[in-house]
């Protein structure tokens, strides 16, 4: 019997994994995952550049849905995971009881932090399968989920090969990965779920180019069915008198300002420290050197020129001898919600050093005030994460912000 063609195919196969993990060895360290240079005016959702995600696809929907059979589950009983995915008919679901060894009780659900809750297995194919695996994360802190997924990655030492932002929920992103020794070709969804990260992930053995437009059919067509945004679990509400409010990270803490009115309402967030100085004497004060944002509430009876007040609050930033003359303006307008408010762009304003700082600034508008937000913090190359919780705070005050009627 003649071996020469499996021979050759496993050799090309071991010479392909070997030259991806090179190529992984060598990739940029975490805070530049992608390696490219950081544009001058760019989108929230982007920072530093990576290759779109190829959606080209030559099998018609129609001959897809013809050989695949329709899942829908809700895992552990769990409907805030319940989902559906198209997968070819030949397909294996693994029993949770499998998954699990049968081990996993509902307290170790919900206490769990990453791991997969959700496992379908191809026919052989050579010695490899395909599979399709949805795993949960429970957050901890308030991101966006592109920061949040581009540091997973960085993490794990893993290359994006293309993504496609659809949201600050909701992203889709190719990549390969080495999996019990092999490597594997993925395409992923990777959505916010409440508290919850859901990645979803359909792997395919590299070389298996046939089945590519399987996998991005199949992933195209996913869903969660029960996709919630609240932030419940992660956020506090902070009221300016009964006059409006918004959101900010559990995590941190507010310092109300001293006013005397209505028509000019101050306050500062940050993370909180505090310092016990004996004798029944604690200190509490915001940790200003990792980021703070400060909120100014006007009245528009009183201070009808919102951009005075926004280039006195730059004019301070000079008096203190920081850099504002080069900046980024970024658009707010994806997942605008409340039409009583009127969003204008951020300024962001960047210093020219690594070891420098950052300055955005930006306000809503509603029918009788201005809501100006300001944030300094350390420049994003000198801490990536530091960074993106900082701006996922910024971002969650004027977003969730609310006038009392």
């Amino acid at each position: 019997m003649d071996y020469t063609g499996n021979y050759k195919m496993k050799y090309m196969k071991l010479l392909f994994g070997v030259l991806c993990f090179s190529v992984m060895l060598v990739a940029p360290e975490k805070g530049n995952a992608q390696g490219k240079p950081v544009k001058k005016e760019t989108n929230i959702d982007v920072i530093q550049e990576i290759d779109p995600l190829d959606f080209n696809i030559t099998m018609t929907k129609d001959a897809f849905l013809e050989n695949v059979t329709l899942h829908e589950e809700v895992p552990y009983g769990d409907e805030r995971l319940a989902y559906k995915i198209y997968l070819p008919k030949s397909w294996k679901r693994i029993s949770e009881d499998e998954l699990n060894n049968g081990e996993l009780d509902d307290v170790e659900l919900n206490s769990r932090l990453l791991g997969e809750i959700v496992k379908y297995i191809s026919p052989p194919v050579e010695d490899d399968h395909a599979l399709f695996v949805i795993q949960a994360l429970r957050m901890d802190k308030i991101l966006n989920i592109e920061y949040w997924f581009r540091d997973y990655m960085s993490v794990k030492g893993l290359y994006i090969k293309g993504m496609k932002v659809f949201s600050p929920d909701l992203l889709h992103a190719e990549y390969d990965v080495f999996r019990e020794n092999r490597l594997y070709s993925v395409r992923s969804v990777v959505q916010r779920n409440g508290a919850r990260i859901i990645v979803s992930e359909y792997f395919i053995p590299s070389g298996m180019d046939m089945s590519r437009d399987k996998q991005r059919w199949a992933m195209t067509l996913f869903r969660l069915y029960n996709p919630n945004d609240g932030l419940d679990n992660l956020t506090k509400v902070y009221n300016y008198l009964n006059v409006a409010s918004h959101l900010y990270p559990k995590n941190w803490e507010v310092i109300p300002g001293n006013y005397d009115s209505v028509h000019e309402i101050f306050a500062t967030l940050g993370r909180l420290k505090i310092i016990d100085k004996g004798y029944g004497k604690i200190e509490r004060y915001i940790e200003k050197p990792r980021g703070y944002v400060n909120t100014l509430l006007i009245s528009k009876s009183v201070f009808s020129d919102v951009n005075g007040q926004v280039k006195h609050l730059l004019e301070e930033q000079k008096a203190k001898g920081r850099d504002v003359s080069s900046m980024e303006i970024i658009d707010r307008g994806k997942g605008k919600k409340d039409r009583t408010v009127a969003f204008s762009p951020i300024r962001a304003y960047r210093s020219a050093t690594a070891t420098g700082y950052e300055f955005w600034i930006s306000y809503n508008e509603t029918a009788s005030s201005y809501f100006i937000v300001s944030m300094l913090m350390p420049d994003r190359r000198f801490n990536y994460m530091l960074w993106a919780e900082n701006v996922a705070a910024f971002n969650l005050a004027l977003g969730s912000f609310s006038a009392h009627r």
